[in-house]
């Protein structure tokens, strides 16, 4: 039966990839899986966008485009430790913006948001701000730390970077076209993929899984904490009031991974606790 089962499986992959070659397009699949050295303006020359314009509004022509170009430039990445493809990160993060009622920009640039920092730096940001706007532009920046190669030593970077964050969230920053609810969406989006990731790999390898990390283990439960204290208060609050539900469950995920890391009484544990 399993037999069988994979070979209507195969079957059926096959046939879909024919009836994509005979239409000259190459499957979804085979782009977010790497198989395409293509750009994103091959693609759109070749006429894969194009050709899916008459069903579509514009905002989710621009995700789609957006998606392409974020698997293209992430195509040879993998996640920290790993052989998971980065593009799962950028689809998981993009995922809870719009859970969290997040705008069609700000999908995209949760996508594209680690671009240029892995992938060409500021050249990359001026292809972002030039194919996407600059709201999103403006949030990739945001959540950059870092254009330089090689990078900072780790835990300066970080300050500068948190410091840099806590200014935009309180409006007090340079953002122009984004707002500062829109930017904190997308960073604690960004941050609870991050914990989810760093969560499952400890439960799995222990404390082993913190030599992934350039932080080690007290660094990185430093800045995942002082991200969600210090800007999960700004983000947009819901429709009746309440606190943000991504801010809350963030912030709930992280207490719990506090508790059992370091032990439910210690400080830095109780910080965290919802009240």
């Amino acid at each position: 039966m399993l037999g069988a089962a994979h070979a209507a499986t195969a079957h059926a992959e096959t046939t879909t990839s024919q009836r994509a070659a005979a239409r000259g397009k190459r499957p979804v699949g085979d782009i977010l899986h790497g198989h395409t050295r293509q750009s994103g303006d091959r693609l759109r020359r070749d006429g894969y966008i194009a050709s899916m314009t008459t069903t579509v509004d514009s905002a989710t022509q621009r995700f789609r485009a957006a998606l392409i170009f974020a698997a293209e430039l992430h195509k040879d990445q993998m996640r920290k430790g790993t052989t998971v493809p980065y593009i799962s990160h950028l689809l998981a993060v993009s995922a809870l913006v719009l859970e969290d009622g997040g705008s069609k920009d700000e999908a995209i640039a949760a996508l594209l948001h680690d671009g240029p920092e892995d992938q060409g730096g500021e050249a990359t940001l001026e292809t972002i701000r030039d194919k996407f706007g600059t709201l999103v532009a403006e949030i990739v920046e945001a959540c950059s730390d870092s254009f330089e190669k090689p990078k900072p030593a780790w835990r300066p970077r970080k300050e500068r970077h948190i410091a840099k964050l806590t200014e935009l969230a309180r409006g007090e920053g340079a953002l122009e076209h984004a707002k500062p609810g829109q930017l904190v969406r997308v960073v604690l989006a960004d941050k609870l993929s991050n914990l989810r990731s760093i969560r499952e790999d400890f439960l799995v390898m222990g404390e082993r899984s913190w030599g992934r990390f350039n932080g080690g283990r007290y660094d990185t439960l430093w800045y995942l904490r002082h991200i969600c204290l210090l800007l999960g208060p700004h983000a947009p609050r819901e429709a009746d009031g309440r606190p943000n539900r991504l801010a809350e469950i963030y912030r709930r995920e992280l207490h719990e991974f506090h508790a059992r890391v370091l032990g439910p009484r210690a400080p830095a544990t109780r910080n965290l606790a919802l009240d």
